[in-house]
């Protein structure tokens, strides 16, 4: 098992640390302790448990991952207005840079409060309001724009889903997630790591992204990925080749043996090119010769 500490943790240690990070460990704040993400890739999270809808409808997990999408899973707090806030607007924003939108393209978001104050009205609100800011972003990038109206219907018709949950609900999507967090009593803030899982739509999860701030590049090769071929174009495909799944950090790097061998296909195919047109003049040549 192996284990990430929120952003927030992450910064304050190395204040307090400096320069001799490397050399010793600061002891876990309290408000920390119990925070946690489990090593949980490759097993399928339970698909049984309750959850409900923006409506108010009583559902199960499996209902809000149902499909043959991959879906981006992300859980927060709605009232929240730090963490959580700034890792759903840097998804959003990395989603509109992608270029890919969730229902326009074979993916879905699925987002979920572990907080069990939080209503159906609020998750509501929440979708709202993401929804159409990142209809907003995507528009901004490509340089368009639409009439109040056909944003709304656009927002309305993205795949990206606010939940909420019973506290017994909560506590089992936790354990299936391996996704662990503490309640702070003196601030009443949740302490919680940011990370948005990349899940297969039978429920499996292939690939962890950690972090507030996660690449458009890691984001659509997570999805490229998951889909098994199904998501990227044939560049796309290639590039991605040229870069491998880091596990232990949640992200990808660049791979200096994917680059070489890109780079050696191509030198092939150039020197065949030149090979081929050195073979056709030499062979006009001789037809010439020969009249």
């Amino acid at each position: 098992m192996f284990r990430f500490f929120p952003v927030i943790f992450a910064l304050i240690a190395a204040a307090l640390v400096g320069p001799s990070i490397a050399h010793a460990v600061e002891p876990l704040p309290r408000e920390f302790e119990g925070v946690d993400v489990q090593n949980k890739l490759g097993q399928k999270v339970d698909l049984n448990i309750p959850i409900v809808s923006r409506e108010g409808k009583q559902l199960s997990l499996g209902d809000a991952l149902k499909g043959d999408k991959p879906v981006l899973l992300t859980m927060n707090y709605y009232r929240c207005t730090s963490l959580c806030s700034m890792q759903l607007n840097e998804l959003m924003m990395s989603m509109a840079r992608m270029g890919w939108l969730p229902g326009e393209e074979a993916y879905r978001v699925v987002t979920i409060s572990f907080d069990p104050t939080d209503t159906s009205l609020v998750a509501e609100g929440k979708r709202e309001t993401y929804t159409r800011e990142l209809v907003r972003k995507s528009l901004e990038i490509e340089e368009s724009e639409v009439e109040d109206g056909e944003l709304k219907t656009r927002a309305d018709a993205l795949d990206w889903e606010f939940y909420v949950a019973r506290e017994k609900s909560i506590r089992a999507i936790s354990d299936t997630l391996g996704y662990y967090f503490r309640y702070d009593e003196a601030t009443q803030q949740y302490a919680h790591s940011p990370v948005v899982y990349v899940l297969r739509p039978d429920g499996t999860i292939n690939r962890y992204l950690f972090g507030l701030q996660i690449p458009a590049r890691d984001l659509k090769f997570a999805l490229m990925e998951t889909s098994e071929g199904q998501l990227g174009s044939f560049g796309e495909k290639i590039l991605l080749s040229c870069f491998a799944y880091d596990g232990e950090h949640g992200g990808y790097g660049a791979f200096a043996w994917g680059f070489m061998r890109i780079g050696a296909s191509g030198a092939a195919v150039i020197l065949g090119f030149f090979m081929f047109r050195a073979w056709r003049r030499e062979r006009a040549s001789r037809l010439s010769a020969s009249v």
